[in-house]
């Protein structure tokens, strides 16, 4: 049985931001009877491991959080979610099945792929052993290397390809459980495109995951919205209207 405590993370010591706080006021809504608890420099032992001691050194929130979420769910068991996750649904039909994650909306990955992101929200007992051997992968590696450069690999990859070598399809469009998880199509939890940022919201979801993209600088964002611009906005275009030209030629030819 999932505890009733809804977990989020906030390092960095600056106040929470307004549009975060409505999120973490639509968790209070769905969930009344919840205890909801935040994790920080506090109550949450930020050097525990080098790779979150080293991201934490130059300010890299992001992936402190991305062992954090693990490892306190790993040891209390409940919810997560980022602070930049909305409920709108009742998920007790979803709880009643026992731990779970969600896909996210991303069409851009190689070979698309669908790809599990916890950010998102999940939940589990505690101690599970898939949320160990995720919990392995940051403990064996670090965040600064001896030749000074970061880590930059996001979490969403590092839990699909786990959950993949346990027999996770590369398409998931139903509900489908992978060694006691419960992984959910993207229209669960993530009805937001993470590159277009288009929101299409069906009966099945429950959650808006609106991507702040904490561990992405702005430059970083600026590039890949750019990408996605170009691609979509001008490349896309200018394919239609050479594919249009060319049919012409090819009719009038006949």
């Amino acid at each position: 049985m999932i505890p009733s405590i809804i977990h989020y993370c906030w390092f960095g010591e600056k106040p929470i931001p307004s549009e975060y706080q409505q999120n973490i006021n639509s968790w209070k809504e769905f969930f009344p009877k919840y205890e909801i608890k935040e994790w920080n420099e506090n109550n949450y032992d930020v050097h525990c491991i080098p790779f979150s001691s080293e991201a934490y050194k130059v300010q890299k929130f992001a992936y402190v959080s991305d062992y954090a979420r693990l490892k306190i769910l790993y040891e209390h068991g409940g919810i997560y979610f980022d602070t930049d996750v909305e409920v709108i649904k009742n998920i007790d039909d979803i709880l009643a099945n026992g731990a779970w994650m969600g896909i996210e909306k991303h069409t851009s990955t190689p070979k698309n792929d669908d790809m599990v992101n916890i950010g998102i929200g999940f939940a589990t007992e505690p101690y599970h052993p898939i949320i160990k051997e995720v919990m392995s992968f940051y403990e064996n590696t670090h965040y600064i290397f001896p030749d000074g450069h970061m880590e930059q690999l996001p979490i969403v990859p590092i839990v699909t390809k786990i959950l993949q070598k346990h027999g996770m399809p590369s398409k998931v469009n139903k509900p489908i459980n992978i060694k006691g998880i419960t992984i959910y199509p993207w229209d669960y939890f993530c009805p937001i495109e993470f590159m277009s940022n288009k929101l299409e919201i069906t009966k099945n979801t429950r959650t808006i995951h609106h991507y702040s993209a904490t561990w992405m600088s702005p430059k970083d964002k600026f590039m890949m919205w750019k990408g996605h611009f170009f691609r979509t906005n001008i490349l896309g275009r200018g394919l239609k209207t050479i594919i249009s030209i060319l049919k012409n030629k090819v009719n009038n030819f006949r």
